[in-house]
């Protein structure tokens, strides 16, 4: 056996691992069938003003991205992108949703939106500062 250190790993190196596990948790008698979503927010000059991306599975809406340009923040963009994922999330039977976000991003903005704190930790990052990382969940219906 080769163990080999993978640095900046590809996107490729991730769905392989993925389907491997998805492959096994089907021989368990586990259904793991991900559903990739995401939303756009365009601007007058077709320019990407915010986008969210996220995955369905197990009954749950994983949100992984959100994204607002600095410019249009406070601007009810973030809130749209959010609940357009959350609207589609229930018109398909998920009743749940979860994401990680950190005390510099947008923790006040998720309380806000209804998300709970199910767990958070301390965090150093690599130029020294501290913050607290959060994952989150809210009940969608």
């Amino acid at each position: 056996m080769k163990y080999q250190y993978i640095n900046n790993t590809t996107i490729l190196f991730k769905d392989e691992l993925q389907h491997e596990i998805s492959t096994y948790n089907q021989t368990q008698g586990v259904s793991s069938r991900i559903q990739l979503i995401g939303c756009s927010a365009i601007d007058q000059n077709g320019m990407l003003a915010g986008g969210i991306y996220g995955w369905f599975e197990w009954g749950w809406l994983f949100i992984n991205l959100l994204w607002v340009d600095n410019a249009l923040r406070g601007q009810g963009i973030g809130t749209r992108l959010l609940s357009e994922l959350e609207e589609k999330a229930v018109q398909v039977n998920i009743n749940s949703a979860h994401l990680e976000t950190a005390s510099f991003q947008s923790f006040e903005f998720y309380i806000n939106r209804g998300y709970k704190t199910v767990l958070q930790m301390p965090i150093t990052s690599d130029n020294g500062a501290q913050y607290t990382k959060y994952t989150m969940h809210k009940k969608l219906k």
